[in-house]
């Protein structure tokens, strides 16, 4: 890794993660890491997730870190691997 950038992810989309991590190597993007933020106020939303999946995740390189107080999503959040 030579650098990294973060930024917030801007509105107006059809899903809106919180933020994007792009890291990169020789000045070219290796990885891009897209950001949702969970807490007891804005739970876990299904839709939501599999809406940053399909409008976000576009290559093997992409990722989504979904971060949560809720130790209940982690069984949500496996079942989407299925």
């Amino acid at each position: 890794m030579d650098s990294l950038e973060v930024e917030l992810v801007q509105g107006g989309g059809d899903t809106n993660p919180d933020g994007k991590i792009t890291i990169y190597a020789a000045a070219a993007p290796v990885a891009t890491v897209f950001l949702e933020n969970k807490t007891w106020r804005r739970r876990l939303e299904i839709p939501q997730i599999l809406g940053h999946v399909r409008g976000h995740l576009n290559s093997t390189s992409d990722f989504l870190l979904v971060v949560t107080s809720d130790r209940r999503d982690r069984r949500v959040l496996d079942e989407l691997r299925e």
